[in-house]
């Protein structure tokens, strides 16, 4: 049985929602799921139709406070310290978990995605590697040059596999512990950053269609997934800096895969959350003056969503 692990604060609380309710409806088979929150020590936040789903076969929250440790780089940024939750699993973990897949909340489901994972693991056992995740061509520079890796081999951490075993045999914790205060100001990615230094290319590689990133970048010019492709992808992932539920994402194309997910669960035609009031003012006038807003499924609603959401903050 395949089990899968998140790391959050409250902010990312209905993002979680949206990415089990769709692991859970594109399972074929039972899983298991593990969440550790910055604010909540139960599922009590979730949907009833997350938590009494017939795909679920049990959900840990446990609560986390690592308020005695110092967490580089997260001041007047979009994270938390929750990013780095993941470099303490062993101390919240149970030993009978052997392997555990970590999703970033902004990962969301569009096919089963278990059978891959499978099959990963196997090459992990054969291999020897702790973890499986997918190549960053685009920061192959960064780790040579900035981070002084010894490989140009960096990768995406919003989806890894994860041999918890060896995780712990390496004491995992301590040695990030260790590279956090020794490489403090090169954290530009925190928690990735970190997880790169220590792995520095020892990695077992990732299917891209685990995690299959997202152009949210570019307004409404970026190319919608291929239809043909979609049958092959199994997890999405919107990695950039906008968000499908930010004003500027929402309008893009390419949200439609995470507010569906949304519609389907809450009954409401979009989520927005909106850290910066005066972005999302410029960016819903000039989504009106250019017509980018009127490409949008519901244009008129996400218009009515966006206006009263000014007046929540």
């Amino acid at each position: 049985m395949n089990n899968y692990l998140y790391c959050l604060d409250s902010n990312y609380n209905i993002p979680l929602s949206c990415s089990i309710y769709s692991l859970l409806e594109n399972s074929k088979n039972k899983i298991n799921i593990y969440v550790l929150h910055k604010d909540c020590n139960d599922s009590n936040f979730l949907p009833s139709i997350v938590v009494d789903h017939p795909k679920l076969n049990k959900i840990n929250v446990s609560k986390v406070d690592l308020e005695r440790y110092d967490f580089p780089n997260i001041y007047g940024t979009h994270v938390s310290e929750a990013t780095y939750y993941r470099l303490f699993i062993q101390d919240f973990l149970t030993d009978d978990i052997e392997f555990i897949t970590y999703l970033d909340c902004d990962v969301f489901c569009i096919n089963d995605p278990n059978n891959l994972i499978i099959n990963n693991i196997k090459k992990m056992k054969d291999s020897g590697f702790t973890i499986s995740t997918c190549p960053e061509p685009g920061l192959k520079n960064y780790s040579i040059d900035f981070l002084k890796m010894k490989t140009d081999k960096y990768f995406n951490a919003g989806v890894m596999i994860i041999d918890f075993n060896r995780w712990k045999l390496s004491d995992m914790k301590n040695n990030c512990l260790e590279i956090m205060r020794e490489q403090k100001e090169k954290l530009l990615f925190w928690d990735q950053d970190t997880l790169n230094l220590y792995f520095d290319g020892q990695y077992e590689p990732l299917p891209e269609t685990l995690n299959f990133k997202v152009d949210m970048e570019v307004d409404n010019n970026a190319l919608s997934i291929l239809d043909t492709e979609i049958r092959s992808i199994s997890l999405v992932h919107y990695s950039g800096k906008f968000k499908p539920w930010s004003v500027r994402g929402a309008i893009n194309d390419n949200a439609e895969y995470f507010q569906e997910i949304y519609r389907e669960l809450y009954n409401k035609k979009y989520y927005l959350n909106i850290n910066y009031k005066k972005n999302a003012i410029n960016d819903i006038v000039s989504a009106v003056f250019n017509g980018t807003l009127f490409t949008s499924k519901y244009p008129f609603s996400l218009l009515w969503y966006t206006v009263r959401s000014f007046f929540k903050i």
